[in-house]
């Protein structure tokens, strides 16, 4: 009596029986695809429209400036505008857009400042459900970052005068005197230039519609059923073959 050695499946075999398994689930694949397009269309009908208007701020790094207020110019403008996006996305800066644009615009809108590498352009976003409030609160927000910054130079360097008038009273020299007089002269020029090196590159005239693009979720959304539908057809397994009548 003869007795058949039970081998265990190949790769082959394996990949074979899970092909079967997925060919076999393709209406719970459908299923699934449709279940997730709809859900998806579903969600986004729930959502409410938003738009969002963009000002710019450009950040002027012409030396001449620099060298008539006696310094160097900034070698690292990245800095500079990340420096300033950071201050932009403060509080502050929002509270004080809201009251420049007036409380029905300011109602449910967001700000959110953007950069690029090696440029000297910082984009101030703001999204709203009311498009027109969208770029009021876009320039709204620039222009209390210029007003916010011209506020923080104006105190350093305020504070920066008290002390060279004092040096100057307390000089023992003409020589240390007249040096400290023409830093104090360079401190007006840099204080006339500081106002000038930020300014509003572009206002937000218009703004669009945001938000992700409906036949892109309607693809996500197809993938992720079939994904789901597949893993479905594997987890059942392939066919069952039935033993034929001999």
């Amino acid at each position: 009596m003869s007795t058949s050695a039970s081998h265990p499946p190949s790769d082959q075999d394996s990949l074979r029986g899970a092909l079967r398994a997925v060919v076999r689930a393709w209406p719970i694949i459908l299923l699934c695809a449709a279940v997730a397009v709809g859900a998806s269309r579903g969600y986004e009908t729930q959502q409410d429209t938003t738009y969002e208007a963009a000002a710019s701020l450009f950040f002027n790094q012409n030396s001449y400036q620099q060298a008539i207020a006696g310094g160097s110019p900034s070698d690292d403008i990245q800095l500079e505008t990340q420096t300033a996006a950071q201050i932009i996305a403060l509080p502050i800066i929002r509270q004080r857009a809201a009251t420049r644009a007036g409380p029905d615009a300011a109602r449910g809108a967001r700000i959110r400042p953007a950069t690029s590498d090696k440029s000297a352009v910082v984009s101030i976003r703001a999204s709203s459900p009311n498009p027109g409030a969208a770029a009021t609160v876009a320039n709204a927000a620039a222009r209390e970052y210029l007003s916010y910054r011209r506020e923080l130079s104006a105190g350093s360097l305020r504070d920066v005068r008290d002390v060279l008038a004092r040096q100057i009273r307390r000089a023992p020299t003409k020589d240390q005197r007249r040096a400290l007089v023409a830093k104090l002269n360079n401190l007006a020029a840099l204080q006339a230039l500081t106002d000038q090196d930020v300014v509003v590159a572009q206002d937000a005239v218009g703004a669009a519609e945001s938000g992700g693009s409906p036949l892109r979720s309607a693809l996500i959304a197809v993938v992720l059923g079939v994904l789901v539908g597949a893993g479905i057809g594997m987890l059942r397994g392939p066919p069952r073959s039935t033993p034929r009548d001999e």
